[in-house]
């Protein structure tokens, strides 16, 4: 990822890289926390997204006429390909 440069108080440039070469401790902590925050994204999409799938189910067992079960079945499909990406 680029970052544009910063200017320092004395008014020279200086790098906004959160991680400058040579400070494993800092990138290896910043790597952390990005995995941190990617695996509390992916939790917070994929509970509620279960939750509507588990309903879609519930909902096609139900009597429905051809156009609603096709628009069922539709959101059911698109659900679990939504599933499959996170």
């Amino acid at each position: 990822m680029l970052v544009p440069p910063t200017v320092s108080p004395d008014g020279s440039q200086a790098s906004a890289d959160p991680a400058p070469a040579g400070n494993d401790a800092q990138s290896n902590e910043i790597k952390r926390a990005a995995g941190t925050f990617l695996a509390c994204l992916n939790h917070e999409i994929r509970t509620p997204l279960s939750g509507i799938m588990g309903m879609v189910d519930l909902l096609l067992e139900t009597p429905l006429d051809e156009e609603q079960k096709d628009y069922a079945n539709s959101f059911q499909h698109s659900g679990i390909r939504s599933l499959e990406f996170t």
